[in-house]
C-alpha cells in the first residue's frame, strides 16, 4: 500500500508543478503520459520530448523538468553530503535531459515550499530573483553526468522566485 500512496503523492506533485508552470509560462503543460496515451491530451509525441516528468508542446520552454516530492531528504544533507536523494534526482534530471534543454529539478517535502535546482548558467543567473544557495556538485555526481553537462555548481532556491523571471530572460540565454 505504501508504494501506491507514494505514487499518488508523486502524481499530485507533478499536477501541482503543471499548474505552477502554466501560471508562469502561460502555456499548456502536462504530466508525461505513463500509458503512452498522447491522443487524450491533444498532441502528438512528435511535438515534444517525453523524458521529463512534465512536458509542454511550447518549444520556447527551455527546461526538461523532473519533479520529486519526498520526505527522505533535508537541506543539511544536500549541502553536506554527496549521498542523498536530491543528488540522485539531479543525476536523473541531467541524464534524462533532452538536447537543447536545461535540466530543472523541482522538489519539496511535506508542508514545505517547492524548491528548484538549476545548473549554473553564467551570466543568466544575474537576472534570477530571490535568495538561493550556490552548491558545488559532488564529484561523483559530476562524473556520472559528464557526458551531458560539466557544471560544477548548481543554484538551489525557491521555485516561487524562479517564476519571477520572464520568458525573455530565458530566450536570451
Amino acid at each position: 500500500m505504501g508504494k501506491i500512496n507514494s505514487r499518488d503523492k508523486g502524481a499530485r506533485g507533478e499536477q501541482q508543478v503543471v499548474k505552477l508552470l502554466k501560471a508562469w509560462w502561460g502555456s499548456e503543460f502536462y504530466r508525461t503520459p505513463r500509458s503512452g496515451a498522447f491522443a487524450t491530451q491533444g498532441f502528438s509525441h512528435k511535438d515534444m520530448s517525453v523524458a521529463a516528468d512534465v512536458v509542454t508542446p511550447d518549444h520556447t520552454f527551455p527546461f526538461s523538468v523532473e519533479v520529486k516530492w519526498q520526505e527522505s531528504w533535508n537541506m543539511e544533507q544536500l549541502l553536506k553530503s554527496a549521498i542523498c536523494d536530491p543528488w540522485k534526482w539531479w543525476e536523473q534530471c541531467v541524464t534524462e535531459c533532452t538536447v537543447n534543454k536545461i535540466p530543472l529539478l523541482v522538489f519539496k517535502r511535506n508542508n514545505q515550499p517547492w524548491f528548484y535546482m538549476l545548473e549554473e548558467l553564467d551570466t543568466l543567473h544575474r537576472d534570477l530573483q530571490g535568495a538561493y544557495f550556490m552548491v558545488p556538485v559532488p564529484a561523483s555526481v559530476r562524473e556520472s553526468c559528464l557526458t551531458k553537462y560539466s557544471t560544477r555548481t548548481v543554484r538551489i532556491g525557491l521555485f516561487e522566485d524562479l517564476k519571477k523571471t520572464t520568458k525573455t530572460v530565458w530566450a536570451s540565454g
